[in-house]
């Protein structure tokens, strides 16, 4: 297959600065990269002999706050969560300031709030 920075290195007539040339790179090795993935069939995945009535999920820290999320998302799926230094589903309620501050600190969380989010969500069925 042909490169797909071959023309566009043709065009450039002065020395790029030293960072284009890093990402020139960088999307060369993943143009390639993916294009030998695409030639490819995907294994088939193995099977779990797995109940699913006894389905868990459980996190510490930045995996706590995750495996909330999906607890609360999938509540009908998940029969329980383990959660060691994390927060409450929906805590920075989409906004990294949020996620780096009140998510935090307890004190600083809108726990009414988020209940109310989180019953709109349900009624909406966006989650279970």
């Amino acid at each position: 297959r042909e490169s797909l920075l071959g023309p566009l290195i043709m065009r450039v007539a002065q020395p790029l600065p030293a960072a284009s040339i890093l990402v020139a790179i960088s999307v060369f090795s993943f143009v390639q990269a993916k294009t030998r993935l695409d030639d490819q069939a995907a294994p088939k995945l193995k099977s779990y002999n797995v109940d699913a009535n006894a389905i868990t999920v459980s996190g510490i820290s930045a995996g706590a706050f995750f495996a909330v999320q999906m607890q609360i998302a999938f509540s009908s799926t998940i029969n329980g969560a383990a959660i060691v230094a994390g927060g409450p589903y929906y805590c920075a309620e989409g906004q990294m300031t949020s996620a780096l501050t009140s998510c935090m600190s307890t004190g600083l969380i809108d726990m009414n709030g988020i209940l109310k989010y989180i019953k709109a969500q349900e009624k909406a069925q966006t989650i279970d």
